[in-house]
C-alpha cells in the first residue's frame, strides 16, 4: 500500500516539473537561430 503512495506521489511530482517547465518556457520567448547564429525572422542581406 505504501509503494502506490510513493508512486502516485513521484508521478504528481513529476507532472508539475512538466507543468512548471511549460510555463517557464513561454515566458523565456526564445529566438531561434539559423547555421549562422542569426534569428530566423531576420531580414537576409545578400553579399554580392
Amino acid at each position: 500500500m505504501k509503494m502506490k503512495w510513493f508512486l502516485a506521489l513521484v508521478l504528481a511530482f513529476f507532472m508539475a516539473f512538466l507543468v512548471l517547465l511549460y510555463i517557464v518556457s513561454e515566458k523565456a520567448n526564445p529566438i531561434l537561430l539559423d547555421e549562422q547564429g542569426r534569428p530566423i525572422n531576420a531580414p537576409i542581406e545578400e553579399t554580392p
